[in-house]
């Protein structure tokens, strides 16, 4: 069976070069590159004993949403492969809904590669703040003024953003997004919902162009 893996050529080669070390047993802090990383299952570890893994998983799903958002934000993308802990134990995983390439690395073990292209323009999920991979770590992607141009494009891609999107967006309080968003309204770079500026559901709007 041929794996056709997500991505330019340049990372395949990365992806089929970091599995080939693993096969030959080594550790993954000696593979891992800015485009390609390896992580265990999350939500598997019960103490020092390993649980069974399932086809579901919500602990890994929420993880591998906000890994591959930090991949998509990588010149050239990037990929996780999934199923190896840090000292190199292959635990294995069973994700076939949230990576559904799974190959032998070792006779009974089971990982898997979750792969994306690099995207078009900032990629993030809510409850995480947008990253991007530095070195073998996911770092904040956006300076201050960055998360000013974050928000005003959730606002456009999304047609709203609210206060509480926006504190996940990121990473900030509430009240301090609230701010945020009040500043860009007040150098029009948005628009409130309502005049008052407060009140149930209240959100601000993209500006007009």
């Amino acid at each position: 069976m041929t794996l056709q893996f997500l991505g330019p050529d340049p990372l395949e080669q990365q992806i089929a070069e970091a599995l080939r070390r693993l096969a030959d047993g080594q550790r993954p802090a000696l593979i891992e590159t800015a485009q390609v990383d390896v992580k265990e299952e999350p939500g598997r570890r019960r103490g020092r004993s390993v649980v069974p893994g399932l086809e579901t998983n919500e602990d890994a799903a929420a993880y591998l949403a906000g890994e591959m958002a930090c991949m998509a934000n990588t010149s050239g993308g990037g990929a996780v492969i999934v199923g190896i802990a840090d000292d190199g134990e292959r635990i294995g995983t069973n994700l076939d809904a949230y990576c559904p390439r799974p190959l032998d690395l070792v006779p009974g073990v089971i990982a898997a590669v979750a792969g994306v292209p690099a995207s078009r323009g900032p990629a993030y999920r809510l409850s995480d703040e947008s990253r991007h991979r530095i070195g073998h770590r996911c770092r904040r992607l956006h300076s201050s003024e960055g998360q000013d141009e974050l928000l005003i494009d959730w606002a456009r891609s999304r047609g709203r953003a609210s206060s509480t999107e926006a504190a996940d967006l990121i990473a900030v309080t509430v009240v301090t997004a609230g701010r945020r968003l009040a500043a860009l309204a007040a150098d029009g770079l948005l628009v409130p919902s309502r005049p008052n500026g407060a009140g149930r559901g209240f959100h601000y709007l993209p500006a007009p162009d």
